[in-house]
């Protein structure tokens, strides 16, 4: 087994809940629409949110605008669209997470986050987490097309290019079994799936091998577990041993 040189993160939903970023446009955009149609914000926010947990997805503005003619009459889908993409998020990392990641970059490791999605948008979401500050490289597929997005390998491509290093030196953590994990399983990476409670897609299973991680992590405590044993090469668990990022 080579030895790990760099692991590389997915951001939504893998080092913060994505459903709190849901939360987030949905009471910045309720701001908004109450302060210009009269309309209280948190009765906006709470039809929006109700949906999205009753698992509305892709229609929550045009419903939204049908329920409130006197939205519609200043805002179209496409407005609430921009304003929920062009909002400053209130996330945070995952409890636990930011501690792993200074302790991985202590014991030597190289850090990337690789974020899929429209690149201004997922701009504001680094800068909210402060990911800058907490890894060493940070990958927008989106600024060379949505046909780059995931599951391409032109991210995973990047980060070898950049850092120098070999496929099997790099270990590749996410959460969706739809698209995250082809590219680098393709490549030759050692994968990881982050699998938590709280996560919009916790519940899929892949369709095949090619979208199956190498193995599972069901905390943040198991994940550095696993981790330390590859770094250490041994087949049998490390955390009793002290190792730098357990």
């Amino acid at each position: 087994m080579a030895v790990i040189r760099g692991v590389v993160f997915d951001m939504d939903d893998t080092l913060y809940l994505e459903c709190d970023y849901v939360l987030s446009g949905f009471v910045s955009i309720s701001k908004t629409l109450g302060e210009q149609s009269g309309v209280r914000p948190t009765e906006i926010s709470d039809f929006l949110w109700q949906g999205f947990l009753q698992g509305v997805r892709g229609d929550a503005f045009s419903r939204l605008l049908s329920a409130y003619p006197q939205l519609a009459g200043g805002f179209q889908v496409t407005d609430l669209v921009e304003l929920y993409r062009n909002h400053a998020p209130d996330i945070r990392i995952m409890s636990g997470i930011e501690e792993m990641l200074r302790a991985m970059r202590t014991s030597g490791l190289r850090l990337a986050a690789l974020c899929d999605g429209i690149w201004f948008g997922q701009e504001l979401k680094v800068q909210a987490l402060g990911l800058n500050r907490l890894v060493d490289t940070v990958i927008y597929t989106d600024k060379w097309g949505r046909e780059y997005w995931k599951p391409h390998t032109r991210g995973f491509e990047e980060i070898m290019r950049v850092w120098g290093c070999r496929a099997d030196e790099l270990v590749f953590v996410a959460d969706n079994p739809e698209k995250d994990f082809a590219g680098p399983n393709q490549l030759g990476w050692r994968t990881i799936r982050m699998r938590l409670p709280g996560q919009l897609r916790a519940h899929l299973e892949p369709e095949s091998e090619t979208n199956k991680a190498e193995i599972e992590a069901d905390s943040v405590c198991d994940l550095r577990c696993i981790l330390s044993d590859w770094m250490l090469q041994e087949g049998v668990s490390s955390c009793s041993r002290g190792f730098s990022i357990s």
